[in-house]
């Protein structure tokens, strides 16, 4: 499979615990949005602090992943 250098990804969002970043992944890829963890150092949420775990979509898809993030119960 070839990348497509056209397909750019950007932070949807950004968390202290890599769990809370997972759970956010499965939930935009539940909802059809091809999702990636990046950061995801430690289950440790000290050890984030000075990167945090991020979750990236493809830009396309940024406002429509930032509204699933922002109505669901996970901040």
């Amino acid at each position: 499979m070839k990348e497509d250098p056209n397909i750019k990804f950007v932070a949807a969002a950004e968390f202290w615990d890599v769990n809370t970043a997972h759970i956010v992944e499965q939930m935009l890829i539940a909802n059809g949005i091809e999702a990636i963890v990046m950061g995801d150092v430690s289950p440790y949420p000290v050890i984030n602090i000075v990167d945090p775990v991020k979750v990236m979509v493809q830009e396309k898809d940024l406002e429509q992943a930032q509204e699933l993030i922002g109505q669901s119960s996970i901040q």
